[in-house]
């Protein structure tokens, strides 16, 4: 018996995401949904799709994503798609696109060009309704930045919150929930979430718990405290009873990468007491943040960007500022600032800075002394607007960390459009190559897991943890997000010194039935939906 279809790839080994074996089967695309084709079943389609040789697989989740405004300005997501994404979670680290009022906007729009996109929302609801009009290639899910709603209520000062600006922030929860967000992240080495206690995270969690959301969080230190930081984490979830996603698991800094086993151990015996805990880690061992959170204390940091300016301007308070750093790193400190190279900053007159690590700084500033005092004139010349890229990780940790089974795959970047070098910006290879690197280590090279347990950890796994229940496999009637892939040459092309290559291997990306990436070229479509968005395309 015939019967039609959108789509029909054929010939495909499929693997469903569920760590099942391969099987070779047909899929049919109609509606936009899957059907999964038996002999002798016959199906008539106006676009075939040859997958013989190919892997069959969902769409990857990146469950780590920063695209809150860059879905917006760049749509096409070209960086996801030609690298197998198809649905990204995004508001991750505190740093969200809603509540956008007061110091939070004036924040956000800081050295942000209007002519890309000018942000006209205050909320949540108005977020989702002004993305929706917009589009995108992929799919999108949203978390609250816990940033972006306590900066709302009490500003970025460092200050601890009162019980009645506690429950203004949680009515901010609430109606960020009802709007279609699917939880809450915190970023506590940043301000101002990073002046938040217990009390009010946990508070906040409870708000996500009852809905049923995710916790996240960009824990408060990753180095020479993580242990503790991880202890407070678990500490909100057992309070709250709230799901738990502890983002990018690491440990950071040479003399803390012993520490990464004792994090495993923290983590299992949460797990053991019946607290849902999971993790993501992105397979690289650089991180990229702004500089001025890599280098500067706590206190150096309280308030708006033009306070932090103001201290690193104000001789005395820049020199207290300056031998605090100089003590705490110790013998240290001329390792630690060879391992930072600048990313990008603000001002077209710095950029010979990008691709410098901090040692080489010195020669640009002549007023420097050595390379922290160039670090600091460099925040003050760029008004703290570089970012940088941080070599801080050790490589055998990765495979410790991947051996967990509760961690899966985040890319902790933003989707990108443009290919090929700049001058302008040197990203994080993590933007363009994540899924593919992944597979290579744990498949390939480390043989820690077999390639279906490897699709498993970038599709249902976290779909189930973002409560994405139709998300993240292939079997009949689920969303057809779905990816063909050349298991031979699906390999990462994004190097740190060329990181804008999409990887190599991916023969398309199918995103809600249509075909977004095929023949290594983006077809224009833009399918993508607002997933947990009551009305929203």
């Amino acid at each position: 018996m015939r019967s039609t279809a959108d789509m029909l790839i054929r010939g495909g080994m499929v693997l469903d995401g569920l760590g099942s074996p391969p099987r070779r089967q047909d899929v049919a695309v109609a509606d936009g949904r899957v059907r999964l084709l038996t002999p002798p079943a016959r199906v008539e389609a106006t676009d075939v799709l040859d997958a013989t040789d190919h892997f069959v697989v969902p769409g990857f989740i990146d469950i780590h994503g920063h695209s809150d405004l860059a879905s917006m300005t760049g749509p096409d997501a070209v960086s996801r798609v030609a690298a197998g994404v198809t649905t990204e979670c995004n508001g991750n680290c505190g740093y969200g696109a809603f509540p956008m009022v007061g110091e939070v906007l004036a924040e956000r729009q800081r050295g942000f060009d209007p002519a890309r996109l000018t942000i006209d929302w205050t909320d949540a609801a108005g977020y989702f309704e002004r993305a929706g009009a917009i589009g995108c290639a992929v799919n999108r899910v949203t978390l609250i930045g816990h940033g972006n709603v306590r900066g709302a209520v009490i500003g970025y000062g460092n200050l601890r919150a009162t019980p009645s600006q506690i429950d203004r922030m949680a009515a901010i929860v609430e109606a960020s929930l009802a709007a279609g967000a699917v939880g809450l992240s915190t970023g506590l080495i940043y301000p101002p979430g990073m002046w938040a206690d217990v009390d009010e995270m946990a508070a906040l969690a409870a708000v996500v718990a009852a809905r049923g959301g995710l916790y996240a969080s960009h824990i408060r230190c990753e180095g020479v405290r993580l242990l503790e930081a991880v202890d407070e984490f678990i500490e909100v979830l057992r309070r709250s009873g709230c799901r738990g996603q502890l983002s990018h698991v690491k440990a950071s800094g040479e003399p803390n990468w012993h520490k990464i086993g004792a994090v495993g151990e923290k983590l299992r015996r949460a797990r053991a007491e019946g607290i849902e805990v999971w993790a993501d880690r992105y397979p690289y061992t650089a991180s990229r943040t702004s500089l001025a959170a890599m280098v500067l204390p706590g206190e150096a940091m309280a308030g708006s960007t033009d306070d932090v300016v103001a201290r690193l301007a104000d001789g005395p308070t820049r020199r207290a500022i300056v031998q605090g750093i100089r003590a705490e790193k110790g013998s240290w400190l001329d390792r630690w600032l060879e391992t930072i190279v600048i990313a990008s900053v603000g001002r077209p007159e710095l950029r010979d800075c990008i691709g410098r690590n901090l040692r080489r700084l010195p020669d640009r500033f002549a007023a420097a002394g050595d390379a922290l005092d160039a670090a600091i004139e460099l925040l003050l010349a760029d008004r703290a607007a570089p970012q940088a890229v941080r070599f801080c990780m050790s490589e055998a940790n990765l495979p410790v960390v991947y051996g967990w089974e509760f961690v899966c795959v985040g890319s902790d970047s933003a989707t990108r459009d443009r290919l090929g070098d700049s001058d302008a910006e040197r990203p994080h290879p993590r933007s363009y190559g994540t899924p593919a690197r992944f597979v290579d280590l744990v498949v390939r090279q480390w043989k820690l897991m077999d390639w279906p347990e490897a699709i498993r950890r970038m599709t249902s796994m976290p779909a189930a943890i973002l409560g994405l229940a139709e998300r993240g496999v292939l079997r009949d009637g689920a969303p057809a997000d779905v990816v063909v892939l050349d298991p031979r040459r699906f390999a990462d092309r994004a190097t740190y010194d060329h990181p804008a290559q999409n990887p190599d291997g991916v023969a398309a990306t199918i995103v809600n039935g249509q075909a977004v990436w095929r023949n290594d070229r983006h077809t224009g479509r833009r399918p993508g939906r607002l997933l947990g968005v009551k009305g929203a395309r």
